[in-house]
């Protein structure tokens, strides 16, 4: 009963209303943001959020470059699995996507940006699947608890 309790009221319900659905099962999702802003929290929240919904999750860490994105993208369909991936970008502010991941197309079906704001780290959606609409997500990152947050 608990669990249910906390995952109807998880921050990340928001987040998947905002971005139409969620990431969805074969689909790869990507997290920008600059060093120490909050990529990895933000991570262990969608990893937590799983494993309260009885889902599996597996992290690996990755130093490869973007040209390994699309055999990804063919495993997240293997498997009908959610792959989120972070990217370190040099500055703390994203304005758009990176021409680096451009070139992977539709091989990345999400694209967040993690940017520091007034007492929290602003989620803000620069890719939503097909959609031309990215409206407010309503999430954000308390960096005291690293939990998220309704914004």
């Amino acid at each position: 009963m608990y669990r249910k309790f906390v995952n109807a009221r998880s921050p990340l319900r928001l987040l998947e209303k905002g971005l139409h659905g969620g990431l969805g099962c074969g689909n790869l999702g990507v997290v920008l943001a600059g060093h120490g802003v909050g990529k990895s929290s933000f991570l262990v929240c969608v990893a937590l959020d799983d494993l309260l919904r009885g889902n599996h999750v597996l992290h690996v860490s990755l130093s490869h470059g973007v040209p390994h994105v699309r055999e990804l993208k063919v495993l997240a369909r293997e498997l009908a699995a959610e792959i989120w991936l972070s990217v370190a970008c040099a500055e703390d502010r994203v304005p758009s996507i990176p021409p680096s991941l451009e070139r992977v197309g539709d091989a990345v079906s999400v694209v967040l940006a993690l940017e520091p704001a007034q007492g929290a780290v602003a989620l803000r959606a620069l890719r939503d699947h097909e959609s031309r609409d990215v409206s407010a997500l309503h999430v954000s990152l308390d960096p005291r608890t690293l939990l998220l947050i309704r914004s």
